[in-house]
């Protein structure tokens, strides 16, 4: 079978076309799953950074009082001869602040 060179032109690019065709589906494809990783890295990431702040906030209500026990200084409602309700409140808030971040099986009720 002999095929002028008009058919084998015809030929050559059908095949051109269905390669450009499968190769621009085959990039579709593999395209929305990049985007779909890259959506669930950066949603990790943030929570990842909600977290750090949480816990930066939560450290730093008890700097004082990590302070005062590494110094091995009396506790702090003691130096005031009272307990300190302004105190309480500030720690207690940092704890319901940071619990949001924490898995329920590291929660202690």
């Amino acid at each position: 079978m002999n095929l002028s060179a008009y058919e084998i032109v015809l030929i050559a690019g059908g095949f051109t076309i269905i390669g450009a065709l499968i190769g621009t589906w085959a990039t579709y494809l593999l395209s929305i799953k990049l985007v779909q990783r890259t959506h669930e890295n950066a949603v990790v990431l943030m929570q990842i950074q909600e977290f750090n702040k949480a816990s930066a906030v939560f450290r730093a209500t008890f700097v004082d009082e990590m302070f005062h026990i590494q110094r091995n200084v009396e506790p702090f409602f003691t130096r005031f001869g009272e307990r300190r309700e302004d105190i309480e409140i500030a720690n207690e808030k940092a704890k319901i602040i940071f619990e949001a971040y924490l898995p329920q099986k590291e929660l202690a009720y």
